[in-house]
């Protein structure tokens, strides 16, 4: 489970290192992920940025993203985890 952490002390960039470092360790050792977090930005940081879980996520793992972002966010990201066999 990946949760958001609001303060406005972390920026976006902070909070999308912060659960990418948490998702490597996870990936590791579990093959699903459900995420829920606020925002369009921190949705796309954290599946397709420079850590995303598409980066660091193996073949055949299921993604769930149960975050309150526009439909077309989902199809962005639905497209290349297809692609990545995601």
């Amino acid at each position: 489970m990946v949760f958001e952490q609001k303060s406005s002390v972390l920026s976006i960039h902070k909070i999308s290192l912060f659960l990418s470092e948490i998702l490597k360790s996870i990936a590791e050792i579990v093959n699903i992920v459900v995420s829920s977090v606020s925002t369009t930005d921190i949705v796309r940081q954290s599946y397709i940025g420079e850590n995303g879980v598409f980066k660091i996520w193996n073949k055949g793992s299921i993604i769930i993203d149960m975050s309150t972002t526009d439909a077309e966010t989902a199809i962005n990201l639905a497209i290349p985890a297809d692609e990545l066999g995601l």
